[in-house]
């Protein structure tokens, strides 16, 4: 599921290639500027002084902050150290409608990620990622928020089935995507 749908064609050599992402998307200062004075983050920064945030513009989330190393008390194993960070830490930023379901923990020799996607209403969210990266002992350096809050879709298909499969294979012609 994608909150904003655009296409886009890509740059590469296939011709027919397209994609929801638009690479040559240049971030705005201004507005990277205004999301760095919101209440959540501002709240963050105060508990965690010296943490940065390049924000993603659509959802007003950090895509990716990252700052001085945040000890989590009591935990034993990536996964509890993880969630205890994003339930203590986040919680402003990530409303309470956010399902995430952890997708991976990847374990190097410098740090420990942990990863999960969004889930609503038993639906992936296609793109959404929170990610938390630590060091082997477990402090936070990174984390990203690329998810959706308060998501308001319509699960009412306008295809049925068959209709979907019949264009599909014989209609191809009629796709049209913004590009």
């Amino acid at each position: 599921m994608v909150n904003q749908a655009f296409a886009f064609k890509t740059s590469g050599n296939d011709p027919y290639a397209i994609t929801f992402i638009d690479r040559k998307v240049v971030k705005d200062p201004q507005y990277q500027q205004l999301l760095l004075q919101q209440a959540s983050w501002q709240k963050f920064i105060q508990q965690q002084q010296g943490w940065t945030a390049i924000f993603d513009e659509s959802s007003g989330l950090p895509h990716r902050a990252y700052g001085a190393p945040v000890s989590i008390a009591g935990v034993s194993d990536p996964s509890g150290a993880a969630t205890a960070f994003i339930s203590y830490n986040l919680s402003s930023m990530v409303g309470k409608s956010v399902q995430l379901e952890q997708t991976g923990v990847n374990v190097a020799s410098k740090y420990v990620n942990v990863n999960y996607k969004q889930i609503w209403k038993g639906l992936e969210v296609l793109f959404s990622r929170v990610t938390v990266r630590m060091t082997p002992d477990y402090k936070v350096v990174l984390f990203g928020l690329d998810v959706q809050n308060d998501i308001k879709t319509n699960l009412v298909a306008s295809l049925d089935a068959n209709s979907a499969i019949n264009i599909a294979l014989n209609d191809f012609n009629g796709f049209n995507p913004v590009v």
